[in-house]
């Protein structure tokens, strides 16, 4: 017995409700007693109750994700403009770069260059199941999407369900010699999967690691 239970919960949750409701109005006919028929109603009630408290609380989660990514990126648009702006300024010095967090230019220069800045990500969710993941220079335009000199590939890590704490909490998803990186997400719908990556030149050495970004996996 139980075997005919549905594990899905939203399925489960449709199921328990029309036995319940079956059951309030012929409980006589299929032998319980009055006591039998609410111990049925009240914890299916109480089990319906939960479901739909957490199917809300996983809508309000998935919009402030969604908002925390929009409001991200144009942060992300107006910091990247203004600091390639003040690293480009022939007046700019190493002790402001340090000062603002900027890549500080090596001035040996060598044959082939840790690289000093990270690709930027375009996630494309729009299949079930599975995420296009753009990675580089360019990523909203493939035509124009490069890797910069020196680079041999891109180190692309996820992670699925939580919130990374650092890239050492993510795993290698794919190392990406050409842009997009096709990732398959089977069995993982409604979650939000958390991507970084970096670039490594032809040696195989990497540069820093770029922003971390999310997208939910569409399972219909």
């Amino acid at each position: 017995m139980g075997s005919f239970i549905p594990a899905d919960q939203a399925t489960f949750a449709e199921w328990s409700w029309v036995f319940k409701e079956y059951v309030s109005a012929n409980y006589a006919a299929i032998g319980l007693t009055v006591a039998e028929k609410n111990e049925i109603a009240n914890a299916v009630i109480t089990s319906h109750s939960s479901f739909v408290d957490k199917q809300e609380k996983e809508n309000i989660y998935r919009g402030a994700v969604g908002k925390d990514n929009a409001d991200r990126k144009v942060a992300l648009q107006v910091l990247r403009k203004y600091s390639r702006f003040i690293q480009g300024r022939p007046q700019t010095t190493d002790a402001v770069r340090e000062e603002l967090g900027l890549p500080v230019r090596d001035k040996v220069k060598t044959p082939v260059g840790v690289p000093e800045i990270a690709p930027e990500l375009e996630i494309d969710f729009s299949q079930r199941l599975q995420h296009k993941v753009h990675a580089g220079t360019a990523p909203q335009n493939e035509r124009l999407n490069k890797k910069p000199k020196g680079v041999g590939s891109i180190e692309l890590r996820k992670k699925v369900g939580e919130t990374p704490t650092s890239p050492d909490d993510m795993q290698t998803a794919a190392i990406m010699t050409s842009s997009p990186a096709i990732i398959d997400l089977t069995g993982q719908a409604g979650k939000i999967v958390y991507y970084v990556a970096r670039y490594l030149n032809t040696k195989g050495q990497p540069g820093p690691w770029g922003e971390v970004e999310s997208a939910e996996v569409t399972g219909i």
